[in-house]
């Protein structure tokens, strides 16, 4: 029998990052080749409940998404581990160090201001059904000549799939959003200032990445 339904976790934000930080430390100590790998694309996994439940809090708070040096932040240690697992994956699963910078990321956002509290939700697609993060490199490389790229990604795991289409086709922005509502009837809220940014651009092509259209395909439709 399969049981659906929103795996949450309550947890205090540094406490997550220093999830993110053992798995980084485990992907150092790997020996390399395949294992290596698995253990990069771990920390991306962890990163990104981690960046999910923060800008959720935010957006719980503010009621819509909005600009936010945490989300920034939070957004850039994601597309940087995503390189990290792109130059393993080019280059057929190599040995060595990882980048040192991504250690210093996790420990800027480890400074910042954050919520009392965040709500971590278990990406069902990595935890249930069997999807790679590199399956999403090679579908977005057909987007690097394109310029401009937006990629939009729909929290929760298409934050995290949005961070590896971004980095995999060279996209100038990465935001994410939360479509809440009916689910038939999913709708975005939005920051005007925010709203008006991506669509300051025409000629922008925009790639709307989540892990599947669900049932009802209505968290696209709102974006």
């Amino acid at each position: 029998m399969l049981v659906y339904g929103d795996a949450v976790q309550v947890a205090e934000p540094r406490r997550q990052l220093g999830r993110v930080a053992a798995a980084l430390d485990r992907a150092g100590d790997a020996a390399g080749g395949l294992d290596r790998h698995d253990r990069l694309v771990e920390v991306l996994i962890e990163a990104g409940e981690f960046a999910q439940a923060a800008i959720d809090a935010e957006f719980e708070a503010a009621g819509r998404d909005a600009p936010s040096p945490l989300r920034d932040v939070a957004t850039a240690l994601l597309i940087a581990l995503a390189a990290e697992i792109r130059r393993s994956w080019a280059a057929g699963f190599p040995t060595g160090p990882v980048d040192p910078a991504l250690r210093h990321r996790i420990d800027t956002l480890a400074g910042m201001p954050l919520p009392a509290e965040i709500r971590c939700r278990l990406p069902e697609g990595f935890a249930f059904y069997t999807l790679y993060p590199e399956a999403y490199l090679e579908a977005s490389a057909m987007l690097a000549e394109t310029r401009p790229v937006t990629v939009i990604g729909i929290r929760s795991i298409g934050l995290t799939l949005g961070a590896v289409v971004a980095e995999a086709c060279g996209a100038d922005r990465l935001v994410s959003m939360r479509p809440v509502g009916h689910p038939f009837r999913r709708e975005i809220s939005l920051d005007p200032g925010l709203a008006a940014d991506l669509l300051r651009d025409p000629a922008a092509t925009y790639a709307v990445v989540d892990e599947g259209p669900g049932l009802s395909g209505s968290s696209f439709g709102a974006v």
